[in-house]
Formats: C-alpha cells, sequence, structure tokens
C-alpha cells in the first residue's frame, strides 16, 4: 500500500478554461517559438499546499494519501536513465525538437528524461491534478536548467487542458491502473497526439520474478507489519476504494488490441527492467540517505493520517510503538550507509510500452 506508484487524473479541471488552450495555441505557434510564455498555475492553486490534508480533495489527495513524490520520483529517475533512451526512441515516436505530453506525470521524472532526451527547441508538457505534484516538478526542472523545455499543467487525464493535434507524443507511465475509462484516456491521448504521432502506455509490474533475500534486511520486522494491519484496513476503504488505486479495467496484454479498434496503426510493444535499490554504485551516500529520510517522513506522516481515520481510536501504545518500529529500523539503515556497509537488497521491475500511430 504504502509503495503505490502511480497518479490517478480522473476529476475536470478548471484549468480547461478556453483561455488556457488558447495561451498553449499561441505558446506553439510559429510566431511564439523564439519568446514563449510562461504557463502557471490558476491563482490560488498554491493555498492547497498549506492546509490540512483531506482525503475528498483531487488536488492533493494523491500526493497526502496514497504517494510521496521524495519517494518515488528518485526510483522513476532510475528507470529513466538515459541508457534506456535508444529502446523507447521509436515506441514513444519522439524526435529531436519535437513536443511531448506526459499524463499523470506526478513529479515530472519522465517528463526531464524526455527533455534531456529530445534536446533544444523540444518542448515537453506534463499534466497532473495533484498541485504538490505540479510545485516539486517544477522545482526540479528548474534545478535541473530544463525550464525552457518543460511545462506543467494542472488537468484531468479525461479531459486534457490541451488543443487538438498538439502533440508528437502522448504518453503516461503507470496511469492506466487508476484509470475509470479506459477507451476514454486513450481516445482524449488520441484527441491531443497529432496525425502521424505516437501514443503509448507505460506500466509497470513491481516485482518480475527476481529479488534478493539478504541477509541483513532492513525490511519492515514482522511486529511492524502487524501493527500497519488496521491502519492498512482503514485506508484500503477510505482511500484506496474511492480513488480506485490499481483499479483498471484493461489488462496490459489487451491493450494491443484496443489500441487497434480504436483506430491507432502500427502498434509497437517493448519492454525494459530496473533494478530497484539504493546500494548502486551510481547512487551516492548523500541520495541514499535524503531518500531514506524521506521515506521515513512519510510512513511516519501515514501513521497519523490514517489513524485519524478510524471509527475507534487505536491504542496511543499501539501507534507509539508502530513509529518507534519505524524509527529504529530507518536510523539501522541510514546507519549502515554512513558505514558502507552493503545488504544488497534489491527486487527486478519490468516496465512494458504499448504504442500505436495516428493515422
Amino acid at each position: 500500500m504504502w509503495l503505490s506508484i502511480a497518479f490517478p487524473v480522473v476529476q475536470p479541471s478548471p484549468c480547461t478554461a478556453p483561455a488556457l488552450r488558447r495561451e498553449l495555441i499561441a505558446w506553439y505557434s510559429e510566431r511564439a517559438r523564439k519568446s514563449l510564455p510562461q504557463v502557471t498555475m490558476r491563482q490560488g492553486a498554491k493555498a492547497h499546499c498549506s492546509a490540512p490534508p483531506r482525503i475528498d480533495d483531487p488536488s492533493t489527495v494523491w500526493s497526502t494519501w496514497v504517494q510521496s513524490v521524495e519517494w518515488i520520483d528518485p526510483i522513476r529517475e532510475q528507470r529513466f536513465r538515459d541508457e534506456v533512451r535508444d529502446l523507447l526512441w521509436p515506441v514513444l515516436g519522439l524526435r529531436r525538437g519535437g513536443v511531448a505530453v506526459d499524463v499523470g506525470c506526478g513529479g515530472g521524472a519522465v517528463t526531464r528524461a524526455l527533455a534531456r532526451w529530445m534536446g533544444p527547441g523540444s518542448k515537453v508538457v506534463g499534466t497532473d491534478r495533484d498541485v504538490n505534484f505540479l510545485h516539486y516538478a517544477r522545482r526540479r526542472a528548474k534545478e535541473e536548467r530544463l525550464g525552457r523545455r518543460l511545462r506543467y499543467l494542472q488537468g484531468d487525464a479525461l479531459d486534457l487542458p490541451l488543443p487538438d493535434n498538439f502533440a508528437d507524443a502522448m504518453t503516461s507511465y503507470t496511469v492506466l491502473g487508476h484509470i475509470s475509462d479506459t477507451k476514454r484516456f486513450l481516445t482524449e491521448k488520441m484527441r491531443v497526439c497529432r496525425p502521424g504521432g505516437r501514443v503509448s502506455v507505460l506500466e509497470v509490474r513491481g516485482k518480475a520474478g527476481l529479488a534478493s533475500s539478504p541477509r541483513r534486511s532492513g525490511r519492515p520486522s514482522a511486529r511492524e507489519q502487524e501493527l500497519w494491519r488496521p491502519l492498512e484496513k482503514v485506508w484500503r476503504k477510505s482511500v484506496d476504494e474511492p480513488w480506485r488505486v490499481a483499479s483498471a479495467e484493461v489488462g496490459l496484454a489487451e491493450l494491443p488490441d484496443l489500441f487497434e479498434q480504436l483506430g491507432l496503426v502500427e502498434v509497437m510493444l517493448e519492454s525494459f527492467s530496473s533494478v530497484n535499490t539504493l546500494e548502486d554504485a551510481r547512487i551516492t551516500p548523500g541520495e541514499a540517505l535524503r531518500h531514506l529520510s524521506a521515506q521515513e517522513r512519510w510512513l511516519l506522516a501515514q501513521v497519523d493520517r490514517s489513524a485519524a481515520l478510524l471509527k475507534r481510536p487505536l491504542p496511543p501504545r499501539h501507534l507509539s510503538s508502530l513509529r518507534r518500529c519505524i524509527k529504529t529500523r530507518y536510523e539501522k539503515l541510514r546507519r549502515w550507509v554512513r558505514d558502507g556497509v552493503h545488504t544488497w537488497d534489491f527486487s527486478v521491475s519490468l516496465s512494458l510500452a504499448v504504442s500505436g500511430r495516428k493515422p
């Protein structure tokens, strides 16, 4: 539950207003290519970030109840390293200086990869309904000096705030599993895709049948798992079910046929694997420590948030014991990183890409 890795984007957004559509059309017109206007979020959206977590607010529910952007974004960065560029280039329909859209972009790891790969002159738009994800994505784009190539818009995956025939490549990563209407999701992406461009869906399977069994383990103990159970139960009822977490109507094996039914041609399939670990030499100790601290903060926050959903409060001792288990485990993990101790605790994820060309 606490490792969920996708973004549902299924509610209408005020960002689909005609004024924004006109601004975007102007943005990509020939006259605007040399002096692009800054597309910003609607006035007042920042207030969501400082408000107390609400379970009924579609503009913040994912980042406050389902997924930590500081936790998941570095994992996505590992999956979309530059090594997979050549593999994904033809499947996604990328081109130098082209236009791409990532629907349900979350913290922006995929959009940043696309902006790097497509190079100068390219334009990449990320859409998501969660304003906290968009704030994070904008900040990271600035840090990587990709701001000229990237724009982030609050919007709904079933009603994108973008004009017809807008992009060369329309993609999404780990979004389909949370969408209520798969056909509408795909046809909306087809609407925004230009003729000759490609529409793609990328999904991941968390464990591809390969995982280590380390001698030293930083995984939750049996005691910690037991303490989590009543909170997981209320989370599933209050968050998982209402927000359709991982409840897709169409399985991955059915996607190629669905693409053809909807009129997409030249369907392509590709896959790539990634190793989930913080012990790879390409990850610095500082990065590993920051990642572990982000995980710990998220889990401790979820203890309090989930406990508040219970009709019958848990005994204070139950919650304090769970917090102590989490803190002890993460202090041990950080100590191992600082001391250079490797546990080689890892698993392999498999990502599948399906795409089709819009005639």
